[in-house]
């Protein structure tokens, strides 16, 4: 995969990138959440029940994917038979994935790049549960079907307030969650090189809101690489990134909050006739966003490389 396939998708993880692109090659992402849309690879199918992840090498050194700027790269490749992946040992039993990171070139003036992205993402799994009204009505009809004599829950007159809108009818999916949440990408390089020396460096600031309040992941990426020839039979470089993920979420978290969503039956209320939160009970999220505190983790990594590459004879170098 080259840089121009990869630059061309709209997507934060290099594995989400991936998806779709080779044949053998399948990415999974099992989750929307900021932070989390990365997908699981797997090269040619699952080889044991325990482990299927291949083995990933970032300008020759094992690391991780997901923490690396897209932009970042110039080249993906995968070796998937075990003839050019036994160099790399037992670790290579799921294949490997190669990355290679941008350069500058030779003999290039310096040259300044921008990439920038805005994008908006909505629930597409949504819910449709029915209004207080529709619930009430089938509450009843279940609860004369389990019993023909048992009390009703709700009388017609409650039936009928709630559908004129005398009695509220609550939509807590919309009330506790954003109808979407915007997410911002922006990446700064500069490259280029005199005849004995080429440099890259960039910069890259990653934000992805949540759908609910407190829920936001924030990636910041900073990268050098630089190469120069000494002399004729010597050349050295270093290969330096960092990186930090933060991720913020609710304390009680976002699955306690989809659950009290999708749990709480329309007829509840979210205030009193006192304009105090309603709770009766239940757990009452439109209550608990933000003010459960919140749950911060941080993630961040510096990797860096030098080398020394020596060619004392025609034929014979020495790394």
């Amino acid at each position: 995969i080259n840089a121009e396939a990869l630059e061309s998708r709209a997507v934060a993880s290099v594995s989400a990138a991936m998806a779709g692109t080779m044949p053998g090659v399948t990415s999974i992402q099992t989750s929307g959440a900021p932070g989390a849309q990365s997908g699981s690879i797997t090269i040619r199918g699952k080889n044991s029940i325990n482990a299927a992840s291949p083995l990933v090498i970032v300008d020759g050194v094992p690391g991780s994917m997901n923490n690396i700027d897209p932009q970042d790269i110039e080249s993906i490749s995968v070796l998937k038979d075990a003839a050019s992946a036994a160099i790399y040992g037992v670790q290579a039993a799921n294949g490997v994935i190669l990355i290679t990171t941008k350069k500058g070139k030779t003999g290039q003036k310096a040259r300044i790049n921008y990439s920038g992205l805005v994008s908006w993402a909505s629930p597409t799994a949504k819910l449709n549960f029915l209004d207080a009204a529709g619930y009430a009505e089938l509450y009843n009809e279940a609860t004369l079907n389990d019993n023909p004599n048992a009390p009703l829950m709700y009388t017609d007159a409650d039936i009928e307030a709630y559908r004129n809108g005398t009695k509220p009818s609550t939509d807590w999916y919309n009330e506790v969650f954003k109808k979407a949440a915007m997410e911002t990408q922006h990446s700064f390089s500069i490259n280029g090189g005199s005849e004995k020396t080429t440099y890259m460096a960039s910069l890259a600031y990653l934000y992805q809101d949540g759908l609910s309040q407190e829920k936001n992941y924030e990636r910041y990426n900073g990268r050098i690489n630089l190469d120069s020839k000494i002399a004729k039979w010597i050349s050295a470089g270093i290969n330096a990134s960092a990186y930090r993920g933060i991720n913020n979420d609710e304390y009680s978290g976002f699955g306690s909050l989809l659950q009290w969503a999708n749990r709480i039956p329309p007829t509840v209320p979210i205030y009193n006739d006192d304009g105090s939160f309603h709770f009766g009970g239940l757990d009452n999220p439109v209550a608990n966003q933000g003010n459960t505190g919140t749950n911060r983790t941080m993630d961040q990594q510096l990797n860096a490389t030098a080398y020394i590459n020596l060619t004392p004879i025609e034929g014979l170098s020495i790394k």
